[in-house]
């Protein structure tokens, strides 16, 4: 779950702890919120805040005791995945080391076990179900998933 400093939702290249260091340019964020609420993700920028808003929005209906579980991905690249549960509800997938995994040629038939139940992944709004899933079908639009329990 998000771990960040505050004014580092852009992307940076500062060489020091960013904490504290310089203003935050609070309007800017505002209005990149804004336009990540109307769909608007086009840039880096605007992506990075999209991913922090989404885990944020996500990790304050998690209860603090949860249990964290590792979720494992099985087949020839699933070294390349790293995977946690969060309690009964919640599952954070990423891509570790991609152009590595480029240049083994990318997922193949790597997949990952969701338990019972229907998954949405928050990042890209799209359900995906029980069972065995393909983390090409998973990652196909970035490198990492916040997936949900949807109730029924």
């Amino acid at each position: 779950m998000p771990d960040i400093y505050q004014g580092t939702e852009f992307h940076t290249d500062y060489l020091v702890d960013p904490d504290n260091r310089r203003k935050v340019d609070y309007a800017a964020r505002q209005a990149a919120l804004d336009r990540i609420g109307r769909g608007a993700i086009d840039s880096p920028d605007h992506e990075k805040l999209h991913i922090i808003s989404t885990a944020l929005r996500i990790r304050k209906n998690i209860d603090p005791a949860a249990s964290y579980l590792p979720v494992m991905a099985s087949g020839e690249k699933d070294r390349y995945m790293l995977g946690m549960m969060r309690g009964e509800d919640m599952i954070a997938l990423v891509t570790r080391q991609p152009i590595g995994l480029k240049d083994a040629g990318g997922w193949g038939d790597t997949t990952v076990a969701l338990p019972a139940g229907i998954w949405e992944d928050q990042l890209n709004r799209c359900r995906v179900h029980e069972g065995q899933v393909r983390l090409d079908d998973l990652f196909s639009a970035r490198g990492q998933a916040l997936l949900t329990r949807m109730t029924t």
